[in-house]
């Protein structure tokens, strides 16, 4: 089983040899990169590390290092990649977010640290990834996983053998990951290979435990209902008969149960914008839909305060595109260096890497709750919302609200 390994270098052979004498020396010279070799390896199940260098020995690199280093990866044969570093800045996000993507769609398991300091990080928090954080035994939190995307707690500390002389491994994130890449080694090892949202099952045992936001797409066939608007998806359309280009996409958005019963069994990730409540279980591939949406809105935990950064409504007529505004009003605040967190009531929001805030169904304080962990999470510096307008005194009630 080839597994690669994106971190600070790996000598040639330190994963072979070592100086007996010298051992307690050479623990204190391993690099991050070594020891995490080190656990994939007690771990798993015949292992060959494929390792790329894109982290300096003071655990600094550059984001631009990371398709080079997945590429690498890819052509080795390695389809099973451990990160244990990763950003919470969000401008690294699209950037990360489009590479991942890229390689996820390949058929490239990827495992990564969050990161330490306990805010949203990136590649972690992605749908296509498997996000871990440091815990005492392999386990699921439903709380972690829609605020932070992270699916797995895993042990952080690992006693590590070399040449008959022991010793127990640093404790922190990055160490709890390659726990869980040779879990994922081990599984694939065993039954072969298998979807993403397969293998978080596998490992978890736990059915409707992962709720994301569509974040996963590369190249999507878009129903025509929700094409037109003046903003640019965050991803690529093919804008072609789904039947002539279904083996080009990696995700079919679909507006109505007619589409969906016709589409279904294209074995392709399904953002469903429609209003039918689908109950789909136990589909190897990723699914969102407005239920999902809600669901991760009303599983959310207790805000423990209020939110202190500013918010703006724009309450807005049927026939305005509020989403291009949005869209256009996130990238100029971007420009100026501030982080806009920005939802709507509109469902197709989602496409346009915003958040889709439902306003029928969903208990008002639940909202609150979702919005105040999220903009924590984020770091969001300012938060900007469209609600479609119902009344004149509306913006006084929904302000007062939050």
């Amino acid at each position: 089983m080839k597994i690669g390994i994106l971190d600070s270098e790996i000598a040639k052979d330190s994963i072979i040899r070592r100086d007996e004498d010298r051992i307690q020396q050479k623990e204190m010279m391993l690099s991050h990169g070594e020891k995490c070799a080190e656990i994939i390896i007690k771990y798993g199940i015949d292992i060959q590390i494929i390792s790329k260098k894109i982290l300096d020995a003071n655990g600094i690199g550059s984001i631009t290092d990371l398709p080079n280093g997945l590429e690498k990866c890819y052509l080795c044969g390695a389809r099973i990649v451990n990160i244990s570093f990763g950003t919470t800045h969000f401008r690294d996000k699209e950037f990360i977010r489009k590479i991942v993507n890229h390689y996820a769609n390949q058929g490239m398991i990827i495992i990564a640290a969050s990161s330490n300091d306990g805010y949203t990080s990136y590649p972690a928090s992605f749908s296509n990834v498997i996000g871990v954080s440091a815990g005492d035994i392999l386990d699921t939190n439903i709380d972690m996983c829609i605020q932070k995307g992270i699916d797995f707690f895993a042990p952080p500390g690992h006693e590590i053998e070399m040449e008959s002389v022991s010793f127990f491994g640093d404790k922190g994130n990055s160490f709890a990951a390659p726990y869980v890449t040779a879990m994922v080694g081990n599984l694939i090892e065993k039954k072969g290979f298998m979807t993403i949202d397969k293998i978080r099952r596998e490992l978890s045992k736990k059915m409707n435990m992962f709720l994301y936001a569509p974040d996963w797409i590369e190249t999507a066939w878009v129903s025509p209902e929700y094409q037109g608007r003046e903003a640019m998806f965050y991803f690529g359309v093919d804008t072609r008969d789904l039947q002539t280009c279904i083996n080009d996409v990696d995700t079919i958005v679909l507006c109505n149960k007619e589409e969906f019963n016709s589409y279904f069994s294209f074995g392709k990730h399904i953002v469903y914008l429609g209003r039918d409540n689908l109950n789909i279980c136990e589909y190897e591939y990723h699914f969102w839909s407005s239920n999902v949406q809600k669901n991760r809105i009303m599983l959310s935990k207790e805000k423990t305060g209020v939110i202190d950064v500013p918010i703006a409504y724009f309450f807005y007529e049927k026939d305005v595109d509020i989403i291009s505004f949005l869209d256009s009003l996130k990238k100029q605040f971007a420009d100026e260096g501030y982080n806009a967190y920005v939802g709507c009531d509109s469902i197709d929001s989602v496409l346009y890497d915003l958040e889709y805030l439902p306003q029928e169904d969903v208990n008002k304080n639940k909202i609150e709750d979702y919005i105040y962990w999220q903009t924590n999470n984020q770091q969001s510096d300012i938060i900007l919302i469209g609600e479609k307008k119902i009344s004149e005194y509306q913006d006084m009630v929904l302000m007062s609200r939050i």
